[in-house]
């Protein structure tokens, strides 16, 4: 199965955002790209590796997962004392990465 640029469109936008941060670029994209990516991106990539298809289903799902993820990983940083918000992007893109592959792994393999 030939790889689709949806395949790692999260990863992509997710590595625009980081680099935007590193860069300690000062736009108005910056935000908009934090929250698209941050509310969106995280639970698309899993929605995507389980296999759901329904439009409806995968945003609802999606912006969940994504709330709860974001969540998860600022919880454990605090609680790591290593609070840190581009270390927190790094290791949410590091998980959208992981789910990007396996998607396009497993459309392979299928």
């Amino acid at each position: 199965m030939k790889l689709r640029s949806t395949d790692v469109l999260p990863t992509v936008c997710g590595l625009v955002l980081a680099s935007i941060v590193a860069l300690d670029v000062q736009t108005w994209l910056r935000p908009v790209l934090a929250a698209g990516f941050l509310g969106l991106a995280p639970g698309w990539a899993l929605t995507r590796l389980i296999g759901v298809r329904d439009l409806p289903t995968v945003l609802t799902l999606s912006v969940t997962l994504s709330l709860a993820i974001d969540i998860t990983v600022a919880t454990a940083l605090v609680w790591a004392h290593v609070w840190s918000p581009p270390l927190g992007l790094w290791l949410i893109l590091g998980l959208v990465a992981a789910a990007d592959a396996g998607n396009a792994l497993g459309e392979r393999v299928r």
